[in-house]
C-alpha cells in the first residue's frame, strides 16, 4: 500500500520533531526523514518524481534551511516540490524572507496534528494542480508549434497546388484550428468540472482523410465521365468509344482489355490528350483536361 503513496521528506535536526511529524502524516504519505539539509537534498534527488512536499527546519547544522531552498531553486526543484517551513519562529522578517524565496507555507511548533495534515494536503494538491496545468500548457504549446509548422509547409505548397489540393489543405488547416481550440476547452473544463462536454463535438468532425476518400470517390485523381469518340464525317461516322465512365483512385491499377479494334488505344489517347473526345469529360486532379488549350495543354502533356 505504501508504495502507491506520495513521499514527504521531513528534515529537522531534532529527532523528536521528525518523529512527531512522521506519526501525524504516516497514514497518508511515505515519510522520508533527514537530519540536515545535505541529507534532505540527497533524498529529494533520489526520489524526485515521488516527492510531494518538503517539510524543512531552518536552523540546522552543515546546511541550513535557507541554503536548501536556494539549492532547490538552482536545481529546478522549487517549482515542482512545495516547501513548508517547520518553525517556532514568528518573526515577520523571517516569514517575509521565506515567502520571497518561494516557501509555500509554515508549520508552527508545537505541532497541531489537524493543522499539519491540512496544510500539507493543501500544499501538495495546489502544486499537483499547478504542475498539471503547466504540463497541459506545454503540451498545447507543442501542439500549436507543430500545427504552425504544418501550416507553414502547407502555405508553401498552396502556391503550387491546383484548386482541388488547395481546398483540401484549407480544410485540413480549418480542422486543425477547431481541434486545437476544442482540446484547450476540453482540458480546462475537465480539470475544473471533471466533465468533457466538447468531445462529442470533436468526434463529429470529419477527418481530412475521410474527406479525401469521399472526394476520391467523386473524381480524384482520375474520373472518366460519359466520353464518346467518333471518327469520320456525318455521312460516315464510326464510333470508337461508346459512353465510357470509370474512376481511378490513388494507388489503384487499372487494366484495359478488349478485342482488337474495340477502342483501347483510342481511350488511352484521349486520356493522355493525344486525341480529343467528341463528348464527355476527363477529370484529372480536379481539372477537366478536355477543356485545356494552348499553353495549359502543352504544360499538362509535359
Amino acid at each position: 500500500m505504501k508504495s502507491t503513496m506520495q513521499r514527504i521528506v521531513v528534515v529537522d535536526d531534532a529527532e523528536i520533531n521528525r518523529e512527531l511529524l512522521r506519526n501525524i502524516l504516516k497514514d497518508s504519505y511515505v515519510i522520508d526523514m533527514a537530519r540536515d539539509g545535505e541529507e534532505a537534498l540527497q533524498k529529494i534527488h533520489r526520489h524526485e518524481r515521488e516527492t510531494a512536499a518538503l517539510l524543512l527546519d531552518l536552523q540546522m547544522p552543515k546546511m541550513d534551511g535557507f541554503s536548501v531552498i536556494a539549492q532547490m531553486k538552482k536545481d529546478g526543484l522549487q517549482s515542482k516540490i512545495p516547501v513548508l517551513v517547520i518553525s517556532g519562529e514568528r518573526s515577520v522578517e523571517i516569514e517575509d524572507k521565506c515567502f520571497k524565496m518561494g516557501v509555500s507555507d509554515f508549520i508552527r511548533k508545537p505541532f497541531d496534528a489537524s493543522i499539519v495534515r491540512n496544510r500539507v494536503k493543501n500544499a501538495v494538491e495546489l502544486f499537483a494542480c499547478k504542475n498539471q496545468l503547466e504540463q497541459k500548457v506545454e503540451e498545447q504549446n507543442e501542439t500549436l508549434k507543430k500545427q504552425y509548422r504544418i501550416i507553414q509547409m502547407q502555405a508553401e505548397e498552396l502556391k503550387q497546388a491546383k484548386p482541388f489540393n488547395k481546398l483540401m489543405m484549407q480544410y485540413r488547416s480549418a480542422i486543425m484550428e477547431v481541434e486545437t481550440k476544442l482540446k484547450v476547452l476540453n482540458d480546462e473544463f475537465t480539470l475544473t468540472y471533471n466533465r468533457n462536454p466538447f468531445e462529442s463535438v470533436k468526434s463529429r468532425l470529419k477527418t481530412p482523410e475521410s474527406i479525401y476518400d469521399k472526394l476520391r470517390r467523386k473524381g480524384y485523381p482520375i474520373t472518366v465521365k460519359n466520353i464518346e469518340k467518333y471518327y469520320g464525317s456525318k455521312s460516315n461516322l464510326t464510333k470508337a468509344i461508346d459512353n465510357i465512365s470509370f474512376d481511378v483512385n490513388k494507388g489503384e491499377f487499372v487494366g484495359i482489355m478488349g478485342a482488337s479494334g474495340s477502342g483501347k488505344t483510342t481511350l488511352l489517347n484521349t486520356i493522355s490528350t493525344i486525341d480529343k473526345v467528341t463528348s464527355g469529360h476527363i477529370i484529372i486532379n480536379g481539372e477537366d483536361i478536355t477543356k485545356l488549350k494552348g499553353n495549359k495543354l502543352n504544360k499538362f502533356r509535359r
